[in-house]
């Protein structure tokens, strides 16, 4: 893929703004990439998504001293950090939501104490809470090894802007699903990226072909990545330059 002629980008008061196309796996996927923060999304002019999937931030940092974690700064022992962690949240679903389709469904990562206080906000807005999945894996770090019980599943909530009439394809899916946490599973994803299938665990039930998905931290790609595998269009929102140049040269590997 030629980023030169098929992608354009431009400097501004938004940052980097690039739009490019991605094979699909029977149409060529249009993407768009965001260098900017997605709390901006309210004063955007976008086309509706199907689907919006949302990775963060999920307010564990300030206990174990991540670098580059500025944006991630709630301390969720602390009834402040509870509080501030909720706001932006608030903010977050007030500026993407109105951008979800009637049929659309969010889908929403994080540790389950983070989870409990994103799903008391999401209870605020035109949203149907429909599942609490559990991502299960056997082989992830122990933050607070000897002092807790060692973590070994994510919670994804899912929701669906409508009661009854949203994209649900005729599966029966277990709400829980087992994957490791592979930081090798392909070089082109950052140490620490969900891995591929993740994604594809939930589209595989949710997609809409010729549709549009819209993740709100796209990292280094794999949101994007996992669209196009379905012919879906996306948009992306990655503020960390670095995981930024590596997300468009992920797309260009497509």
């Amino acid at each position: 893929m030629d980023l030169g002629t098929e992608c354009w980008a431009r400097n501004g008061e938004m940052k980097n703004i690039i739009s490019l196309k991605v094979p699909g796996k029977s149409k060529t996927c249009a993407v768009q990439l965001f260098q900017m923060n997605n709390l901006q999304l309210g004063n955007m002019d976008l086309e509706p998504f199907d689907i919006i999937t949302c990775d963060g931030p999920y307010g564990i940092w300030p206990e174990y001293g991540w670098p580059d974690s500025d944006w991630d700064n709630f301390d969720l022992n602390v009834s402040q950090g509870r509080e501030e962690f909720k706001e932006y949240y608030r903010k977050l679903f007030t500026a993407s939501l109105k951008y979800l389709k009637d049929t659309g469904s969010l889908f929403v990562f994080n540790y389950p104490e983070g989870a409990n206080l994103i799903n008391i906000v999401l209870y605020e807005f035109p949203v149907h809470f429909r599942r609490w999945i559990s991502w299960i894996y056997d082989n992830h770090f122990d933050f607070d090894r000897g002092t807790n019980f060692a973590r070994s599943h994510e919670t994804i909530l899912y929701y669906t802007k409508n009661a009854s009439n949203f994209i649900f394809h005729d599966h029966i899916v277990k709400d829980c699903f087992f994957h490791p946490l592979i930081k090798i599973e392909s070089n082109q994803f950052n140490e620490g990226a969900k891995p591929l299938k993740v994604v594809e665990f939930l589209l595989d039930v949710t997609n809409h072909p010729g549709g549009r998905l819209l993740s709100l931290f796209a990292g280094t790609g794999t949101d994007l990545i996992a669209a196009s595998k379905y012919d879906m269009d996306s948009v992306g929102f990655e503020f960390n330059a670095d995981n930024f140049q590596q997300l468009v040269g992920n797309l260009a590997k497509k």
